[in-house]
């Protein structure tokens, strides 16, 4: 009882406060919103009523993974917005008659397969996904080797269920572990199954959740990786990077190399240390690396172009005059002589390496 009184009082308050009359979307909000603020953010609204600017959904060929963007200001994020999510959940419900929980468990698994494996490591466990769920949808669940995934197989085990996120996708749709095999039953109804697969078709496709994504190709980026359209950089404006000039992306990570300049122009110890970023200087496209990747190459557990030469660009440590894209006259930090560079970074990074403590 105390739960139906609830949900009518925020149905009332949807309607007195939003004006929501809609009795579908109402039924959904009831059902995954707490109070009405939740409700406002769903809807892209303000707790006030008022609408929040539209955002647009893109893919960074840099980064390899989609980010937001939102209309008429700098704002981006990894992360689409609540409203976003909200309406493709609904669609969803709409388009293969499934309830709004099981739509948002399909739409949060794929979006965290794609955020948690980066630089394009997201792509073969999405693959494999499009082919299991692909069998059993085309046969309609009637054979029973395709919703039969055996544990033991070496290939599943590794680049599905291992993938937590991947993982999560099967049971979103109703696969679940028994005597040693992922099983989906054979009366498990296919809508689920359709929906998931459509979503990782268009993922795969690089048309995002949406299906229409904008493509950002790395041709839009700058030399050495750098992102020159500021308005475009699914980091500008975000703690950390507030300050940075240039945003350059690791090419085997995804992971935005801070050079330390919000720290640098702050001098809040809070702010992120600057990091080291190595440029092949081999290689026709720009193509960089953070300091972990950097170390994975040189401990020969990340591969790339035998015989390949690499820049060292050292961490911000001026405000004025400071160039980071020169290769001739710069120090093995990669530091332009006479710049001013402190050692004091480069002697950490030789700490973090090699173990080295110099006085």
């Amino acid at each position: 009882m105390e739960a139906a009184a609830r949900r009518q009082n925020l149905a009332q308050q949807l309607e007195r406060r939003l004006g929501l009359r809609d009795p579908v979307i109402t039924r959904h909000l009831l059902q995954i919103c707490r109070d009405v603020h939740e409700a406002a953010l769903c809807l892209g609204r303000m707790p006030d009523g008022s609408t929040r600017c539209v955002w647009s959904e893109m893919y960074s060929e840099e980064s390899q993974r989609l980010y937001y963007a939102e209309r008429g200001t700098p704002q981006t994020s990894w992360d689409p917005p609540q409203h976003f999510r909200f309406q493709d959940w609904t669609l969803d419900c709409s388009t293969y008659g499934i309830d709004i929980a099981t739509s948002k468990a399909i739409f949060e698994a794929v979006h965290h397969l794609q955020g948690e494996n980066r630089g394009g490591a997201w792509k073969r466990p999405v693959a494999l996904l499009i082919k299991i769920l692909g069998n059993v949808v085309d046969c309609g669940n009637t054979e029973a080797k395709f919703r039969t995934l055996q544990l033991r197989n070496a290939k599943f085990q590794e680049g599905v269920w291992e993938v937590f996120a991947a993982r999560q996708v099967l049971e979103a749709v109703g696969f679940r572990v028994e005597e040693g095999a992922v099983q989906l039953s054979e009366d498990a109804p296919l809508a689920p199954l359709q929906a998931a697969l459509a979503r990782l078709r268009r993922v795969a496709d690089l048309r995002g959740h949406s299906g229409s994504a904008e493509f950002f190709p790395l041709s839009a980026c700058g030399a050495g990786g750098a992102i020159h359209d500021a308005a475009r950089s699914p980091l500008l404006g975000m703690a950390g990077y507030r300050h940075q000039q240039r945003i350059h992306h690791c090419n085997a990570c995804g992971h935005g190399i801070n050079d330390g300049s919000e720290r640098l122009f702050t001098g809040l110890y809070t702010a992120p240390r600057g990091e080291f970023r190595y440029q092949c200087t081999t290689c026709e496209r720009p193509f960089n690396l953070c300091e972990g990747c950097w170390d994975r190459l040189s401990a020969g557990e990340l591969q790339h172009g035998e015989g390949h030469n690499f820049q060292h660009h050292h961490p911000r440590t001026q405000r004025h005059n400071w160039q980071d894209e020169d290769v001739a006259g710069a120090s093995p930090w990669g530091v332009r002589a006479g710049a001013g560079g402190s050692a004091a970074r480069a002697l950490q990074r030789m700490h973090e390496r090699h173990g080295m403590t110099l006085p």
